[in-house]
């Protein structure tokens, strides 16, 4: 049995739809760009900022399950390095501007369900629910002595609506929109500069509702879709050593995805 007709029969178990209906499925494999930006802001009003390109490869799926309802798969790696334009921490407290690079390498993934309540051939009306985690390392400079790693990972729920419209020369028009509503975030920080005894620091941002939205085009082979994902994380607790904490940060990406369907 071939992977993908492994992971069809699998959903179809899972789903408890194992009906007398064909089960059809559309993938499309895509080159991705992003416009990334990473913001942090502290309680002093100090801030910084990271931006710059991130290039990856995105695979997602549709799987048209029985009786209207339709399964959705996506997974995503990247990676690239941005310009960081923040500050530096002094031991004695004390903040002074400092202009870098980080790199970052992540992985995404998210898997949804929805029900079309569209009697239309043309038209699809999907509400979703859904599941997705997101995890990545996040290198800050370190040619001068200050740098350190970060491994970010965040799980949430996805409720949306997709629509879709299907012209009769079989091109598909698709938008969605989703709320990302996570229930768990944690940051391991290790090398930390300025540690005391054991130089890893692990926190947990507080979880703050994002959102993504998305444009596509689905015609023969070809698969283009534009987007725009944005994640919040709020303040941390200080970590057990009592002197570092995560502050509000925020997560922006916009880019284009362009690849072939199989």
């Amino acid at each position: 049995m071939t992977i993908r007709a492994s992971v069809v029969a699998a959903m179809i178990g899972l789903s408890g739809l194992a009906y007398a209906e064909p089960v059809t499925s559309d993938f499309a494999l895509s080159f991705m760009v992003n416009d990334f930006t990473w913001q942090e802001n502290l309680p002093d009003g100090t801030s910084l900022e990271e931006n710059g390109p991130l290039i990856g490869l995105h695979i997602q799926g549709q799987v048209d399950l029985p009786r209207a309802w339709e399964s959705f798969l996506y997974g995503e790696v990247y990676a690239g390095t941005v310009d960081y334009d923040g500050f530096l921490i002094n031991i004695d407290g004390s903040i002074e501007p400092y202009k870098s690079e980080t790199s970052y390498v992540g992985f995404s993934g998210a898997w949804d369900f929805g029900y079309n309540l569209s009697t239309s051939e043309e038209l699809g009306l999907l509400p979703f629910v859904g599941l997705g985690t997101h995890y990545w390392l996040r290198s800050l400079d370190d040619e001068e002595g200050f740098g350190y790693d970060e491994y970010w990972l965040t799980m949430y729920g996805r409720v949306g609506l997709r629509v879709i419209w299907r012209s009769t020369t079989g091109t598909e028009v698709y938008a969605l929109g989703a709320a990302l509503l996570p229930f768990y975030n944690y940051e391991w920080a290790v090398n930390v500069p300025l540690a005391r005894g054991n130089d890893d620091v692990e926190l947990e941002p507080e979880e703050e509702v994002g959102y993504q939205l998305e444009a596509g085009l689905n015609r023969g082979r070809l698969h283009l879709s534009v987007f725009y994902e944005a994640m919040e994380f709020g303040q941390s607790d200080v970590d057990d050593s009592g002197l570092f904490f995560q502050p509000e940060s925020t997560r922006d990406v916009a880019g284009i995805r362009i690849g072939i369907r199989f």
